[in-house]
């Protein structure tokens, strides 16, 4: 797995994976070593992102 990044980069990360058009991504250390109420948080922003992109 790589490193822990901010919440901006795993965003732009996200972002720029479904323009080059990803089906849906794969997240680890950077949602789920989190404190439960921000991986809640960063969750629900990853599939707002997803929603953007219907299939």
């Amino acid at each position: 797995g790589g490193s822990k990044i901010s919440d901006a980069d795993l965003m732009e990360k996200a972002r720029i994976s479904m323009d080059a058009g990803a089906t849906g991504l794969i997240f680890g250390r950077n949602v789920w070593q989190r404190p439960h109420d921000e991986a809640l948080r960063i969750s629900s922003e990853i599939r707002n992102l997803l929603l953007q992109y219907p299939a």
